[in-house]
């Protein structure tokens, strides 16, 4: 009895073993998860809403933009664009210029950023669809309800 528990644990740590030393496809073939080479790459706001007093405005619509492209060395850079958006009504141009972190267990990107927008402070849920990748959030501030699916290129 002690030496067949023995051979099934042995052969059990095996097993592990291997997994543990397979390369990042299969990792991501058995587990569904999305490595962070997968993050890198360009991305373009495919939703991108404000719902202020339960009106909603798509901004896609009305000429805005959310371009980001994120770089292997964590580096970021992009453009938000809002026509009318700035606190003063003039148009809202921001630089997305900064840095990006990805969190694998929680398969969430954040943003570390000089503008002071949104994005810096709002947490991205990386998801797959259709094959490729797409980071989502919703992300509230005050009364103002940001709904963004940014896609990969």
């Amino acid at each position: 009895m002690f030496r067949s528990r023995s051979i099934a644990i042995t052969t059990m740590l095996s097993s592990l073993s291997l997994s543990a030393c397979a390369d990042e496809e299969t990792v991501t073939l058995r587990t569904g998860l999305i490595l962070r080479a997968e993050i890198v790459g360009d991305y373009v706001a495919t939703t991108f809403t404000v719902t202020m007093d339960e009106v909603t405005e798509d901004l896609l619509v009305g000429g805005g933009e959310l371009q980001m492209s994120l770089g292997s060395d964590a580096q970021s850079l992009g453009r938000l664009f809002v026509p009318g958006g700035g606190a003063d009504g003039g148009d809202l141009d921001e630089s997305m210029e900064g840095a990006w972190s990805f969190n694998p267990i929680g398969q969430t990107v954040v943003f570390v950023q000089g503008a002071e927008t949104f994005v810096r402070d709002a947490t991205f849920r990386a998801g797959r669809v259709d094959g490729g990748v797409e980071l989502r959030t919703e992300h509230t501030v005050g009364d103002v309800v940001y709904d963004v699916v940014l896609v990969h290129q």
